[in-house]
């Protein structure tokens, strides 16, 4: 595919994703690396929360990982609970970091369940 028609995909998929966010819940971009997948998740991200007032939030999945555990350490799961389950709009980059951590893996389920 040359730039041209890529630039057009992805175009197409950010303004189909914003024109109708349910439709496309689940969203996965998957590629090779250096596509810019994470400026796309970045951009749907921020553009939703203009566009329909409501919260929204992108986070890599390291990031993700890191908070939940300082969470359970610091005994604050109530506070990471809220900072990622209260999204109209959760955008969640290089989600492959999860394999093998089945604990924190339940944690992404139920964050997904409960958006």
């Amino acid at each position: 595919m040359d730039k041209a028609n890529n630039k057009n995909l992805i175009y197409f998929a950010i303004a189909s994703v914003l024109e109708s966010p349910t439709k496309y819940n689940p969203l996965f971009l998957y590629g090779k690396p250096r596509i810019r997948k994470t400026n796309i998740l970045q951009f749907i991200a921020q553009s939703f929360k203009k566009i329909y007032k409501k919260p929204s939030i992108y986070v890599k999945t390291e990031d993700f990982i890191v908070d939940f555990i300082s969470s359970l350490k610091l005994n604050k799961k109530e506070k990471f609970e809220c900072r990622y389950r209260n999204n109209a709009l959760f955008a969640i980059d290089d989600l492959q970091d999860l394999a093998n951590k089945e604990y924190t893996q339940q944690q992404m389920i139920i964050t997904l369940k409960e958006l």
